[in-house]
């Protein structure tokens, strides 16, 4: 940075323009004299202009005569991170990844959650005041004054906040990090018996094509800390529920099918493939016999597909074969077993809703699969697969129901499968904010909001069990009535 950068104010005030970086949403000021701006530090100035860039900031991003490396709005140590791909660590941990690690952000202009690359990592100890946040259900944060936070009124400081004031939550809290083994998954032997299995025989074209396709996209060997492996995950948890794949054609052409309702969630899933290396279609929309719209993409590549297959993802109608959670899936970390989870629960699981003519009470989730009579048992294997899955992350299920006969035009018999959730309350916070929805951006948005709503209502139940074992009996004992005792707890203390 050059003292051309600058842009004079005036004796006392000078600017960073908007345009001095792509990612700035508002111009940096410094109240500085020509004299004090000169023996600023680069790396301090390099601080006002990241600040420039977050998410909220109104007008401009401002520093006083006095800035210094480390200026700026500060969190504690441990405060939680959400990452991209659903787990937090403590922002301690990010001093050696803060370059590669993408994050969980809000963009609140097109109010949605997005993720965002870090632009850098500072650690100082704080010279002003530092204060605690706990807000209604007992969610904390340890941060400078002058941190921001989204409130109802934008975003303001955290000196400027009082209790009562609505501050901005993110409910989906996702799961803790560790780091994950070089154990191998699959290797290119695995590929070379899945092409042996299908008829390919080496010195082939296709045979050698295949190979050194997944060669090229660096997915061999695959283990369980292969920086791929998460997105491959989230796009093998669709493929299981609202995606097939098969040979095509005289060629035989191996393809992947997506659809959904949304063409936004489509999206996510594109980038996603291709950050795995392959290139996905255009997205199409169909209207379905002018009752409802479905989009869908395609991706016309055999190595993937055989690079799946291997990976115990089913090829064909999932209705009429036999097929399992993949076993490798059981040994990979938590956050991992979640992206699976989240990304199938996307496409198959049914979203948040309240009983009918019940204002504080949810239904108990339920998802579905169908299966062939002839495989009921198999079907039933799978969607225990996926409850003792789910039982990791304290999610329960109570039961599997078999309904809904159906007969295909060759006279095919098939059964709607349904695996019932609990509708404890712990058990769908658990579910809605640990385990939560991917490639699906209106069922993580309620699951968002009926998370948090059960959060508050756990508090609640709390407050009352508390007043019923203690506080009422205590105040019993003073001679007050029970209708004094009621407007007492009624009234709310003060923070």
């Amino acid at each position: 940075m050059d003292k051309k950068d600058f842009q004079k104010i005036s004796d006392w005030l000078w600017e960073i323009p908007k345009s001095f970086r792509k990612d700035m949403r508002v111009p940096a000021r410094i109240y500085a004299s020509e004299r004090i701006l000169e023996e600023v530090e680069e790396g301090a100035i390099n601080q006002v202009v990241n600040v420039a860039t977050l998410p909220g900031i109104v007008k401009y991003s401002l520093a006083m005569p006095d800035i210094h490396s480390g200026y700026g709005f500060c969190l504690h140590p441990n405060t939680k991170i959400l990452t991209n791909l659903g787990f937090y660590l403590p922002i301690k941990n990010f001093q050696k990844i803060w370059n590669t690690q993408l994050l969980k952000t809000i963009n609140f202009k097109l109010k949605k959650s997005t993720e965002t690359s870090i632009q850098k990592f500072l650690k100082i100890k704080p010279k002003s005041k530092v204060f605690k946040i706990i807000t209604k259900t007992g969610r904390e944060i340890i941060a400078t004054d002058d941190h921001p936070f989204y409130t109802s009124n934008g975003m303001l400081k955290i000196n400027k906040l009082n209790p009562g004031n609505k501050i901005g939550i993110y409910s989906f809290e996702g799961v803790s990090h560790k780091k994950s083994s070089s154990k191998i998954i699959i290797s290119e032997s695995d590929i070379k018996k899945t092409l042996l299995k299908l008829g390919r025989k080496p010195g082939e074209v296709r045979f050698n094509q295949n190979l050194r396709a997944l060669g090229e996209r660096n997915l061999l060997p695959l283990t369980y800390n292969h920086p791929k492996l998460p997105y491959l995950l989230k796009i093998m948890g669709f493929v299981f529920g609202d995606g097939s794949m098969n040979f095509i054609g005289k060629r035989g052409d191996g393809i992947i099918h997506f659809s959904a309702k949304r063409k936004e969630d489509l999206e996510e899933i594109r980038k996603d493939i291709k950050k795995i290396g392959y290139t996905p279609s255009p997205i199409h929309r169909h209207d379905i016999k002018n009752t409802y719209i479905n989009y869908c993409f395609c991706i016309n590549a055999s190595s993937l597909l055989m690079f799946f297959q291997t990976l115990g993802v089913p090829r064909g109608n999932r209705v009429f074969q036999s097929y399992r959670v993949p076993k490798w899936i059981f040994k990979a970390h938590l956050w991992q077993k979640r992206l699976f989870l989240a990304s199938f629960f996307g496409a198959e699981l049914r979203i948040p809703h309240r009983r009918k003519n019940r204002k504080t009470m949810f239904n108990c989730p339920v998802l579905t699969m169908n299966k062939a009579e002839e495989l009921i048992n198999n079907g039933k294997d799978f969607l225990n697969d996926i409850a003792k899955l789910l039982n990791e992350f304290k999610v329960k299920t109570i039961y599997i129901n078999k309904r809904r006969r159906h007969i295909s035009k060759r006279g095919r018999i098939s059964w709607s499968l349904e695996l019932v959730f609990s509708s404890k309350i712990q058990s769908l916070i658990n579910l809605w904010t640990k385990v939560g929805f991917e490639y699906n951006r209106k069922r993580a948005f309620f699951a968002n909001v009926a998370g948090q709503y059960l959060k508050l209502k756990n508090q609640v139940l709390r407050e009352k069990e508390r007043a019923i074992k203690f506080e009422i009996p205590q105040l019993l004992k003073t001679g007050l009535s029970y209708q004094k005792i009621a407007n007492q707890l009624a009234t709310p203390n003060p923070l």
